[in-house]
């Protein structure tokens, strides 16, 4: 540890545990950034607790954004200080599924409540714009009503995936049933649960 002692200032430690917060969050890295590691750096600023260090969004072989990784260094690498990191990815609707732990440690705290639903769009229909997309996206998240909240999207070959999380995957389904049931562009769309 080393100590500020000059000039009368009282002891500082600057010593720093690095953890990573594992989500199970379909999100691109812009995505994540803004809606999980800018608000987290506040907070943990806020808190003198760490600071976030970088993101890691990792895709599946086909492309698919499938986990982010949050890596921090921290003051403190006990549990209470992990379970307040969780929590507070918790309220930025961190999934279930997800965990933080100290590197090194095979000792997990879990946290996350949220559940995913991803809206596959098929390219084929009349998806000619990224209007058209948002168009899609205004009128799911109408339909909503605050039951789930949109994260990002992700463009691949075949299809167009808009992600959103909230507190039932079956309650956000089903408040939008009527738009894939009555938009054009949302034919052969698929909702699908992605924690």
């Amino acid at each position: 540890m080393l100590l500020n002692s000059m000039r009368g200032q009282s002891y500082r430690p600057v010593d720093r545990y690095f953890v990573t917060a594992h989500l199970p969050v379909r999100i691109s890295s812009v995505d994540a950034d803004l809606s999980f590691a800018q608000p987290l750096r506040k907070r943990l600023d806020e808190m003198n607790l760490g600071e976030v260090q970088r993101i890691k969004a990792r895709r599946g072989d086909d492309g698919e954004p499938k986990t982010l990784e949050i890596m921090c260094a921290l003051v403190s690498e006990n549990r209470r200080t992990l379970e307040r990191v969780g929590f507070e990815l918790e309220k930025l609707d961190a999934p279930s599924g997800s965990y933080i732990c100290a590197e090194g440690s095979d000792q997990a705290v879990e946290f996350g409540q949220a559940e995913g639903l991803g809206l596959y769009l098929d390219k084929r229909q009349d998806l000619e714009t990224d209007a058209d997309r948002l168009d899609v996206l205004e009128a799911c998240t109408d339909a909503l009503e605050g039951m789930g909240a949109y994260h990002g999207t992700c463009h691949m070959a075949d299809k167009t995936a808009l992600y959103f999380y909230g507190d039932s995957f079956n309650k956000m389904r089903n408040a939008i049933t009527f738009v894939l049931t009555t938009d054009p562009r949302c034919k052969n769309a698929i909702a699908r649960r992605v924690t």
